[in-house]
């Protein structure tokens, strides 16, 4: 039973930064219909800003945060930038021309990033307060898992927030809806485009500095995590970020578990996960962030 807890603490802390960058994926595609396959190389340059703001040195929690907050915001400006160079010249119903972009685009983030920090693999290491364990009630829990599970938490609260109680939420919203409407209404289309790749770039580059006391970071480190971003994104359902959420927590724990219990099976849960959802719930999990609302009542005559 122990061991089964510990399991599931772990599944919970991968699942927070996985949900992180595959909830800013889906985020863009479920607004503008892009399908961003350089948000794995948004997820590695947060790392690489983490570690340039930190020097790879030991520093305390607060400066952790600081330089993660300032990952968020250079892969927010770098996002907007990349909407504002590329994909607002592409048509948003040829999916496969958005597609290769943004696969050259992420050619280019990683090209970049060598010519920047170089071929060898970068390290952080974790703050003190984050280091070692609890004991708690016989589980031995890792204060970085704890950290992470917070972490996704309150950022996956923000987003919900955004979306649901804002008025560029709102107007992302009806953007994702019917877009020559919005536009009709008076919706400036291009503030919610640069907006929605920005926040989504956010929350890849905060993905990208929590997970980089984790990871070695360097070449390879994008198209992992965009692989398992997009495998959320399918069993979630795409443009679905209640979805995403479900489909982190699902691939999280079952990785958790099997890596406990099977660690020779360990990486292929996602593949796994996927064929399974995709045979019996092609559309994906679909689970609506929105605030559901009573039906109106009919007036009869």
């Amino acid at each position: 039973m122990v061991e089964l807890l510990n399991a599931i603490i772990s599944g919970l802390a991968l699942a927070m930064p996985l949900f992180l960058a595959a909830s800013g994926l889906t985020l863009i595609y479920g607004v503008m219909r892009v399908i961003n396959f350089a948000h794995g190389g948004f997820f590695m340059i947060g790392a690489y800003v983490a570690t340039l703001v930190l020097r790879g040195q030991v520093h305390g929690i607060g400066a952790f945060i600081g330089a993660v907050l300032v990952a968020g915001v250079v892969v927010a400006i770098l996002a907007a930038l990349s909407e504002e160079i590329i994909f607002r010249w592409l048509d948003p119903s040829e999916h496969m021309l958005s597609l290769l972009a943004s696969y050259a685009l992420s050619l280019m983030i990683a090209g970049g990033a060598v010519e920047i920090w170089g071929a060898a693999a970068k390290t952080q290491p974790q703050t003190p307060l984050l280091s070692g364990t609890w004991s708690v009630g016989g589980v031995i829990v890792a204060r970085n898992d704890i950290f992470m599970i917070v972490m996704g938490l309150l950022l996956g609260s923000a987003l919900w927030l955004l979306l649901n109680r804002t008025s560029f939420g709102k107007q992302a919203i009806a953007v994702a809806g019917d877009p020559v409407m919005a536009e009709a209404l008076g919706i400036r289309i291009r503030w919610v485009a640069i907006g929605v790749f920005a926040a989504g770039g956010a929350l890849a580059g905060l993905a990208g500095g929590l997970a980089s006391p984790q990871y070695s970071i360097g070449p390879g480190l994008d198209q992992l995590f965009v692989l398992q971003s997009f495998a959320v994104v399918i069993i979630g359902g795409l443009g679905s970020i209640g979805g995403a959420f479900g489909a982190s927590l699902l691939l999280g724990l079952l990785e958790g578990i099997i890596a406990a219990y099977a660690p020779s099976l360990s990486g292929y849960a996602f593949y796994v996960a996927m064929a399974i959802v995709l045979m019996l719930r092609p559309q994906g999990l679909k689970i609506s962030w929105r605030p559901h609302r009573a039906p109106r009542p009919e007036v009869s005559a």
